[in-house]
């Protein structure tokens, strides 16, 4: 995978899941640009781990431009 997201994921699993009681985590997406394949692929599975564990996970910021 691509190292962005190995960092994101890093980050998302130490602050909300390592970390007892588990937290719920607010993924701010305000500065992500270019999100590729990969990137959705990392944040899908990102949610899905959360999601199979009851936990909150909520991605805020995002925005989506159009065209260059």
């Amino acid at each position: 995978t691509f190292p962005g997201v190995e960092y994101i994921k890093d980050k998302v699993m130490k602050h909300g899941v390592y970390e007892k009681p588990p937290k719920a985590i607010v993924l701010d997406a305000s500065h992500f640009a270019d999100c590729d394949y990969t990137m959705v692929q990392g944040i899908s599975q990102i949610c899905d781990y959360f999601a199979k564990h009851k936990y909150t996970f909520v991605i805020a910021g995002c925005s989506v431009s159009q065209g260059r």
